[in-house]
Formats: C-alpha cells, structure tokens, sequence
C-alpha cells in the first residue's frame, strides 16, 4: 500500500481483499479495475457468474432504472428484415434474462441463448421463448459451433471483454456465409484511445478504430457504428456504440433462411 493511500479507500480495500483471497475472481478482477494494474484480456468466468447470478432477480428492474435501452438492434433489424420470416437460426450470446428475446424470437427459427449465470438462465426459461439454452462461455460456445448461426447478438455482454479478437474470431466462424453479428460496446471517446480499458466499475470500454480493424480481420463487413446512449448510470449517459457486420466470403443469404 503506498504510504499517502487512506486505508479506508475503495483501493486500498480492493488491495485487502485480494490479498486476502487471492483464488477469488471477484477479488482479483475489482481489484484489478480499482488498483490500475494491467487489465486482464477479459473478464474470467467466475467474476461474470457470481456478478450476475447476484442480482439476477432482480436485472429487469434495475435496468429500467438505468433507462437501458438498445434501440439500435430494434432498428436494424426491422431495416434488415421488416417482415420477420421466423427462418434464422439465431444465438443470443450472453442472454441473460432474455431481454431481447422478444425482438429475436419473430425472425428465429431456432433462438439459442448462452450465458454464463444459472440464475439468470432460470428466468430466461420462464420467457418460454427459446429452443435451447445453453451454461457455458461465450467464445468457446461459438468455436464449437462453426456455420451454425445465420444471426448472432451480444447485447451488453462485451462490454466483459478487454481483448476482442478471440470472441470476434469465434463469431466470424460460427456465421454461416452472408450471416450477421450485432454487439454493442462502451465506446472510448478520448481520441487515440487504447484498444481497450478496465474502467473502475469493471467493465471494459473500447476504441471504435480498434473494433472495427478486429471485424475486418476477422473477415467481416461493418458499416459505420450507431453511437448512442446504452444507459444512464450515476446521473450520466454511458456512451455506446451497436456494430453491425456481415460475413463477407459469400452473398448467398439475400433473405433470412436463405440456402447456399
């Protein structure tokens, strides 16, 4: 502890904490966001579980109190297909309660959600509005499942990632050729911002420059990001931005369930 840190400060209890429970991924991953060390790549499985499943019952209210909203993916996806075909087969990636299933499910198929918090998987069953649910992280779902998805959305689940390569990698090859992802970030909007940044909330924001060469390297197609606000948060507007990109090695899918 430097000798000018206050004891009682949030860092230097984050400091005691993990010191005291060093095997304890809530400890190590507040600590890491509040004491400034290097970021970890992502945030580890544990610390998203036990968040989560935390105020799992909870979530839907306190979004509406942070006046959350993701417009944009009501948006693109009315503009993409105004007239919902139920012929995609869609993964909703970290779906937590199900919050957009209710956008995804007249387009899908087959909606699949994956998430992490068992807690928060029981009350998306209670949706009734998936064919599958999944307990399992997020990149190593979509490396399983290559050309399995015609759609895949991540709402609010990047935002516990540093290093976006392996999960947009994964993504990429979990499309099937012409299929879309849609995700939205926390945008850094500092110019010549880092790639990435562990905030002190612990949650990570990024440099829209940064995604959007990962999505090309990735062989994916993006247009211009919507930036806009993802929600309110200690009286302030959490900027954001929601990608949309499309698998570029073929046009095969002009239509939703389209066939090569």
């Amino acid at each position: 502890m430097s000798p000018h840190e206050d004891p009682k400060s949030a860092v230097a209890l984050a400091r005691r904490w993990r010191t005291a429970h060093p095997e304890d991924p809530m400890a190590r991953h507040v600590a890491a966001a509040l004491i400034g060390d290097a970021p970890p790549p992502r945030a580890e499985d544990g610390y998203v579980r036990a968040l989560f499943d935390g105020f799992a019952a909870d979530f839907d209210r306190q979004l509406a109190s942070l006046a959350y909203s993701v417009p944009a993916l009501v948006e693109t996806l009315d503009r993409l297909w105004p007239q919902p075909s139920a012929a995609m087969t869609v993964l909703d990636a970290g779906c937590g309660t199900g919050f957009s299933a209710p956008m995804l499910r007249p387009h899908a198929r087959h909606l699949t959600g994956v998430d992490l918090s068992p807690e928060m998987l029981a009350l998306a069953q209670q949706r009734q509005l998936y064919d599958a649910l999944e307990l399992t992280e997020v990149t190593a779902f979509l490396a399983n499942h290559p050309e399995g998805y015609d759609l895949i959305v991540a709402t609010d689940v990047l935002c516990y990632f540093g290093t976006l390569a392996p999960v947009l990698g994964a993504a990429a090859a979990a499309l099937r050729p012409g299929g879309r992802v849609m995700f939205t970030v926390e945008l850094d909007p500092a110019p010549n911002a880092p790639a990435f940044t562990l905030q002190s909330n612990g949650r990570y924001r990024h440099a829209e420059t940064a995604i959007l060469a990962l999505l090309e390297a990735s062989g994916l197609d993006a247009g211009t990001p919507m930036v806009n606000r993802l929600r309110r948060e200690n009286g302030r507007d959490v900027p954001g931005g929601f990608f949309e990109a499309r698998r570029r090695d073929s046009s095969w899918m002009t239509k939703p369930g389209g066939s090569r």
